[in-house]
């Protein structure tokens, strides 16, 4: 977790033992209306590197997806 440095984007490197390595980069809050209301909540950036030769780019791009999809469920952080 990096966003405790506030970076917007993070280029993460691979290690020789790693296949691939998930990070938070940038946490903000952000205001929305919602129902006529003004609304904060927090939002962040991921980051994923992958090694091309384990994972191909639409697993990964599926998985950050799917990871996004639960993120955001309202249910999650009840």
């Amino acid at each position: 977790n990096l966003s405790f440095f506030n970076p917007y984007n993070v280029v993460t490197p691979l290690f020789a033992d790693q296949a691939a390595l998930l990070t938070i980069a940038a946490e903000r809050e952000v205001v929305k209306i919602v129902h006529e209301k003004a609304v904060a909540y927090k939002v962040f950036n991921l980051c994923l590197a992958y090694d091309v030769r384990v994972a191909a780019c639409q697993t990964a791009l599926q998985f950050l997806n799917v990871v996004k999809e639960v993120l955001e469920q309202k249910e999650v952080w009840d």
